[in-house]
């Protein structure tokens, strides 16, 4: 199975895990004149134009979607049992109130509900799913998921996360500030802010929400700060918590 992660600037085949990343098969997006108003349709072509010059590709693709395409949410526990539907309404309010109703329509996944824990919710526009649908079945290659880039993180490091006591997920990919924040083994904060896609302009973002969010929670004082993508975030960041800087082609020293 091969792993295409579909982003703003580029689109690319991510080579096998424990090889080279400068391997990977990068198609560069390409912006499109007079499409504004769908942000995901230039990176749309370059991933056919991926598919094309690449044939060979494995028949079986799983599409890991830039943060810029996705929007998330936290579901909190209700003592009352709720249905997946009713589930589904209260994260569509969410993000309705966060980021306006066409966001509210998109195409939603929500974590399993946990006793007194709060679940991760992400939305990616059902026409984008639609559209990647269509284009891997007119080239023949089944695709098995479509995973936010927070979640792809987050599924990849789990087992690193859950030994602290409390903390952050970063992943700054693709022009976007994506946090998640747990403390007790429970999610408290989740964040996708627009970063520019600049290395020296992370650090502005992400030091006021990790100080506002620590104010929030005290648990969240002296956590750890895990970082996923984010090129020059782990020398500024260490000089107040600690940080551990976990696997991406961005975070070699």
């Amino acid at each position: 199975m091969a792993t295409i992660r579909l982003g703003r600037a580029e689109v690319r085949i991510e080579p096998p895990r424990n090889r080279n990343r400068e391997l990977a098969l990068i198609e560069a997006v390409r912006l499109i004149e007079g499409i504004v108003e769908i942000p995901w349709q230039a990176s749309l072509h370059a991933f056919e134009r991926l598919l094309d010059r690449k044939p060979d590709l494995p028949r079986r693709i799983k599409l890991v979607v830039s943060n810029e395409f996705v929007r998330y949410a936290l579901a909190p526990w209700t003592p009352e049992p709720l249905t997946e539907k009713e589930r589904e309404q209260l994260v569509r309010a969410l993000l309705a109130q966060r980021y306006g109703e066409r966001e509210a329509n998109w195409r939603i996944a929500i974590e399993p509900q946990e006793f007194e824990k709060s679940s991760l919710a992400a939305a990616i526009d059902a026409d984008l799913v639609t559209a990647v649908q269509s284009l891997a079945a007119r080239h023949d290659v089944r695709l098995t998921s479509m995973v936010p880039a927070l979640v792809q993180s987050l599924n990849a490091n789990r087992s690193r996360i859950g030994k602290a006591r409390a903390g952050w997920l970063i992943d700054a990919s693709d022009e976007r500030l994506a946090s998640i924040a747990f403390a007790g083994g429970a999610w408290t904060q989740v964040a996708n802010e627009r970063s520019g896609g600049l290395s020296s302009t992370l650090p502005e973002i992400l030091l006021p929400m990790l100080r506002r969010d620590a104010i929030r929670l005290a648990e969240l004082v002296g956590g750890t700060v895990f970082i996923a993508h984010g090129k020059g975030l782990s020398g500024v960041i260490d000089q107040i918590w600690p940080v551990v800087r976990l696997d991406g082609p961005e975070l070699q020293p």
